[in-house]
């Protein structure tokens, strides 16, 4: 008996020797960096300096009080709010759209997901030229509108944080269809025909019986495209630079920005104010979408 006790426990433990590599790599590339960086947040680290001290929440304070965390806030929530809503809309009409798997369907969903697959730099490249005044976007406008347009699209400081999004929304909405179209696949056809035979038409099946069906896909629609755009960096980056006028200089590219300064411990608190504010955003969403889900 104690042999077979014996085996047992070590049966229990053996997978967890498979989960360590993972976990050592998940500890020192991703645990570790955040635990220093929690550290240095509270320091005058610097490139200008041999050593540091502590500070406590001076940096924090210094952030609060220039106002540069404010504005870069205010443009992430702008590009957020504009992505989640946008990419999450039209994912979802897509889905309802090229739901039924034929040919065609299947053609469609991979043109709409292709720019997912390709890198962001590419198309942050690709935009930069097509939103120029004398670029193609402007060019299609002017030969619907028999006028010549030669709106600066990247060079706003009212639209031009929109116009990132859109991008963003553009590369990103054939990911949030294929998440979309696989929940509607899951959704048993006893209950769409019995809906049907009730009577509710399109719009009230939508309402009543796909959106709390597919509340799993949505509700990991709704956190990756909150959490992907609260710490965006790249397609801002390549567009704008943060530009014009700052009014594109989202949190991370601020932190990016002062990392280049040279004032780690600086930047290193600004970085954890990103941390907290996705933690205090993504994890409210996730309790009240969870709540919502319904098991078929």
């Amino acid at each position: 008996m104690r042999i077979k006790k014996e085996k047992s426990a070590i049966d229990r433990v053996h997978p967890f020797y498979f989960s360590m590599p993972a976990l050592i790599i998940y500890g020192v590339f991703f645990l570790l960096p955040i635990l220093i960086n929690f550290g240095t947040a509270f320091t005058d680290w610097s490139t200008y300096k041999t050593g540091f001290n502590f500070t406590g929440i001076d940096n924090f304070i210094t952030f609060i009080k220039n106002g540069d965390i404010i504005r870069s806030t205010k443009a992430t929530f702008i590009f957020t709010i504009t992505v989640v809503l946008l990419q999450n809309v039209f994912g979802f009409f897509l889905a309802l759209a090229l739901e039924k798997s034929t040919r065609l369907n299947n053609f469609f969903r991979a043109v709409f997901f292709a720019p997912a697959v390709i890198a962001i730099v590419v198309w942050g490249y690709l935009f930069q030229t097509i939103l120029q005044p004398k670029g193609l976007f402007n060019n299609i406008l002017s030969l619907i509108f028999q006028t010549n347009i030669s709106t600066a699209w990247l060079g706003s400081v009212n639209f031009t944080i929109f116009v990132v999004g859109l991008v963003n929304v553009w590369m990103w909405t054939g990911f949030s269809m294929m998440i979309y179209i696989a929940s509607l696949n899951s959704i048993p056809e006893e209950i769409i025909e019995a809906a049907k035979i009730d009577g509710l038409g399109y719009f009230g099946m939508i309402r009543r019986i796909i959106i709390p069906m597919i509340m799993p896909g949505l509700t990991v629609n709704i956190l990756i495209s909150t959490i992907g755009s609260l710490k965006v960096f790249d397609i801002v980056m390549v567009l704008t630079k943060g530009g014009p006028g700052r009014s594109t200089m989202v949190i991370n590219t601020l932190i990016y920005e002062t990392f280049g300064q040279g004032l780690l411990g600086y930047a290193s608190a600004q970085n954890i104010f990103l941390i907290v504010l996705i933690s205090i955003i993504a994890f409210p969403v996730y309790i009240q979408l969870s709540k919502r889900v319904v098991e078929a």
